[in-house]
């Protein structure tokens, strides 16, 4: 190298290479990536190499020779080999926020010995140290344009860093009109919404009851249309810019009317199944019906179908009648146009005569040692091929209320042994019999008790006593007998009182056996 060229040109000058030295005009250059790239010169001049460049040095005479036609010359292959820096990202703030103090969030990739940032090209702010991030929240920012730069350095003093520039946007959009048109419309008829709104940054959205509008244009107006309702009611517009604050407006209302429905519906199939069937089968009917708005309801001879699909299809069953019957199909919607349709028929021959009789599986008395006069359970299970109808026990009539084979009533117990007939019908008036016993016997009379209340009497002396006599009231009229022992005491006289709601005479006794008329 040649100090003195350097003190001169402020550029270095290699006056030897391989100690093959320059002389005069004879001397060393220089070509960077030959022959693309332009000859910056004899001395090095500020030129920044970059990876895989070539650096051709070549012996020249002239300032017109190339490394082609250079008797000699060196390559110099360049290879840049970056410093191990740390790798910084900024998670947030994001490029715009409504938050004037936001949180700033970075990471890198591996543990950093010191890390520090820089907002608007301020004072640098420590972070923190042998950390693998920086979480910190800002100071308060005004509303504009902000840039926050994030440093972080490793153990070897590399320093890695990235840069984020955000806009801090606090002040929600205006929204300075909202028109409906029609305000007036039919239900289900569109609206166009048109909204002016602005912002000092700039309106992102508009929606209207939460639909889109568009900014064709690009201005300040942003339109579209939502669906009425029927009924009166408030449109919901709402603007935001891109810092997601966001206004409300519900200064627009509308009120929509159901239009008039004059079309009836329209029954577009009627199957039938079967269409041969027994009398008293059921018959499954299917109708397919469509309605410009909805059809409501679908009969077919008057019993209602059921759409259990919400579709366009109907079902249901009727009850077949003996011969050939056409159904009476109907389709109507909610305002009352209705449209009839009778081409579905079916033919059901006569019924088989019915001449099986039922069958009485069983016959349960309860009590069957009853006494006379009470109740007696009387339960039957009676089966029969189309169906019991009726069943009575000694002629009375027993119920089937729980609708299947059971019947049950009750009789009154006659004296003495009995047998019980038990007799089991069908629609088609076959019967059949069943006999069943039972033994009832009176009622044991409970016989009447005569209490004496004691007392004490002195010699010579008298005293007062009740003679009471219970359990008379089932006897019936009859006398009562009561004996006296004269050597024990002497009756003066008795007088009768009100015992078992009996009223008695007064009794008059000296000594004797007395009887009581009841």
């Amino acid at each position: 190298m040649n100090d003195d060229w350097y003190a001169s040109w402020d550029s270095l000058f290699v006056d030897s290479i391989a100690d093959i030295a320059s002389e005069g005009y004879n001397g060393w250059m220089y070509w960077v990536n030959y022959p693309e790239d332009p000859m910056p010169g004899i001395g090095a001049d500020q030129f920044v190499l970059e990876d895989g460049d070539v650096v051709t040095w070549y012996w020249s005479s002239s300032m017109d020779m190339t490394p082609a036609n250079s008797s000699m010359l060196v390559d110099i292959n360049v290879t840049v080999t970056s410093p191990d820096l740390i790798a910084v990202t900024i998670h947030s703030p994001q490029a715009i926020t409504k938050d004037s103090t936001p949180l700033l969030h970075a990471t890198f990739d591996q543990i950093a010995a010191l890390t520090w940032y820089v907002i608007d090209d301020g004072a640098a702010v420590t972070g923190g140290s042998n950390t693998d991030n920086l979480t910190v929240t800002l100071p308060e920012l005004p509303d504009g344009q902000h840039t926050v730069t994030v440093y972080a350095n490793n153990s070897d003093g590399n320093v890695g860093s990235a840069t984020q520039d955000f806009l801090v946007d606090t002040i929600a959009p205006v929204i300075n009109s909202v028109t409906l048109d029609p305000t007036d419309p039919n239900t289900g008829d569109n609206i166009t919404v048109t909204v002016n709104a602005t912002d000092n940054v700039g309106v992102t959205a508009v929606t209207a009851d939460g639909v889109s509008l568009s900014n064709a244009d690009g201005d300040d107006t942003w339109e579209g249309t939502i669906t009425a309702i029927e009924g009166t009611h408030t449109v919901n517009i709402s603007a935001s810019d891109a810092a997601a604050n966001t206004v409300y407006d519900e200064t627009a209302n509308y009120t929509a009317t159901p239009p008039a429905d004059n079309t009836a519906p329209v029954i577009n199939s009627v199957t039938l199944y079967p269409t041969d069937p027994n009398t008293g089968d059921n018959i499954t009917v299917t109708v397919n019906a469509t309605d410009n708005v909805g059809v409501t309801a679908v009969t077919a001879d008057g019993v209602s179908l059921s759409n259990a699909g919400g579709d366009d299809t109907w079902e249901g069953t009727i009850t077949a009648i003996e011969g050939t019957h056409t159904v009476n199909i109907s389709a109507s919607d909610a305002a009352g146009n209705t449209v009839y349709d009778e081409t579905a028929n079916y033919t059901a021959p006569p019924p088989l005569a019915d001449n099986i009789t039922p069958v009485i599986n069983s016959v349960t008395l309860d009590p069957t040692d009853p006494n006379t006069g009470d109740n007696i359970t009387v339960t039957v299970n009676a089966t029969d091929n189309v169906g019991v109808t009726a069943v009575t026990a000694d002629g009375e009539p027993l119920s089937n209320a729980d609708g299947d084979d059971t019947w049950e009533g009750t009789i009154t117990a006659i004296n003495g042994t009995h047998t019980v007939n038990i007799s089991a019908s069908d629609a088609a008036g076959n019967t059949v019999y069943e006999t069943v016993n039972y033994t009832a016997t009176p009622p044991v009379p409970t016989l009447p008790v005569v209490l004496v209340e004691d007392v004490t009497a002195a010699p010579n002396g008298y005293a007062f006593t009740s003679v009471m006599v219970k359990n008379v009231t089932g006897l019936g009229s009859g006398n009562v007998n009561v004996t006296f022992d004269p050597s024990v005491i002497q009756v003066i006289d008795v007088t009768s009182g009100d015992e078992n709601a009996l009223i008695v005479q007064d009794w008059n006794v000296n000594n004797t056996a007395g009887s009581l008329e009841i």
